[in-house]
């Protein structure tokens, strides 16, 4: 598997549409994308996937697409349906398949700490494709696990191979060098694929993605989150050595007895494969509605950031006072990357964010 931070033929984005969850803002999310399609095109391709029923949505977006710069990368149009827009758990995800004693080596590196990858001759690409079946059946997803296939078909995933399991792209992290993070909140939930258990999941993980080892965790969650707790809102790699996670300091959060606890499991991973770790605040983001006087968490958080080419880091922003200090952190962690925010306010308000609605591809 690929690092995300790797070199990238493009971003996968799905564009909302009237038939998509976001039909009642769909304006504000929409607008979002543009933000979000001007910063990716500076330094790479965008495939973009479009609803061929929704013709003011792609008349919309043809009438955006002629205000860009001429020097903007470009932006490929797919039409195809689609139940929603969260193309990080849809798409397939990319896999380098490497040489037996280059997977070795690649463990052996990251418990000693040391940097080395393997040669790039010691390695094929692929493209895994898996089940997917609206995040343990909460939602329709007939259209959506179609895509693949059909992408196959028209030539985007030249070499795909397909897994009999059920796996979304937001569980699961990858550092570029043997270590793939997750947790069992997700991964072990009953419908998605109860007849595995956690040893036939690791198995199955680890051969299809061509990685090394898993690491598991057991606690984090975030209220208002229907993914089950999904790795890309709670902790992701930021390099090779370093994981970026988000951490509750307020005892009289509900948050805090979880992510605390992930913080210590997060900790003893540190502890044995040499890794650094980088807090990012927690982000309390609470909404209350005319119709519902009832006040609602949603599951906004900084680690669901995208690493795009060229050192570029986008990263999700909600209007809050913790915006500026998570900005702040990740540039100080990653001193070469030009660190960029992204309003993602209206994406928030149907439970996802910015790595929610990307898959880079490499």
């Amino acid at each position: 598997m690929f690092a995300e931070w790797e070199e990238q033929k493009g971003i996968v984005l799905i564009y909302p549409h009237i038939f998509c969850d976001f039909n009642t803002n769909l304006e504000e999310v929409q607008e979002c994308y543009e933000s979000l399609l001007i910063e990716i095109l500076k330094v790479e391709p965008v495939y973009l996937i479009v609803h061929p029923q929704d013709n003011q949505a792609k008349t919309r977006l043809q009438d955006f697409l002629t205000t860009l710069d001429e020097e903007a990368y470009p932006c490929k149009i797919i039409e195809l349906p689609s139940n929603d827009v969260w193309a990080r758990d849809s798409i397939a995800i990319s896999v380098k398949k490497t040489q037996n004693t280059q997977i070795i080596a690649q463990i052996t590196n990251a418990v000693l700490g040391n940097k080395a990858k393997p040669h790039d001759t010691d390695i094929q690409h692929t493209y895994a494709n898996f089940g997917f079946n609206g995040w343990g059946l909460k939602y329709p997803a007939n259209f959506d696990n179609q895509l693949n296939s059909k992408l196959h078909e028209i030539g985007l995933f030249e070499h795909m191979e397909t897994h009999s399991m059920i796996l979304e792209g937001g569980s699961i992290d990858y550092n570029g060098n043997g270590l793939l993070l997750t947790n069992t909140q997700c991964l072990l939930e009953k419908n998605r694929n109860p007849h595995l258990n956690q040893v036939a999941i690791e198995e199955k993980l680890c051969k299809a993605l061509h990685v090394a080892k898993i690491l598991w965790l057991h606690h984090g969650f975030l209220l208002g989150d229907d993914t089950d707790s999904h790795i890309d809102t709670l902790a992701r790699f930021i390099s090779t050595d370093t994981i970026a996670y988000i951490q509750c300091t307020d005892l009289n959060n509900p948050h805090f007895s979880e992510l605390n606890a992930m913080q210590h499991e997060l900790e003893v991973l540190a502890k044995t494969y040499n890794l650094k770790l980088v807090p990012l605040p927690f982000c309390d983001y609470i909404v209350s509605h005319d119709t519902d006087s009832k006040a609602k968490n949603l599951p906004a958080s900084y680690v669901n950031f995208l690493f795009l080419n060229q050192n570029v880091l986008l990263v999700p922003t909600y209007n809050k006072p913790t915006d500026l200090v998570a900005l702040q952190t990740l540039k100080k962690a990653l001193p070469t990357y030009n660190v960029i925010g992204i309003n993602c306010e209206a994406l928030i308000q149907q439970h996802g964010s910015l790595h929610c609605i990307s898959m880079q591809l490499h």
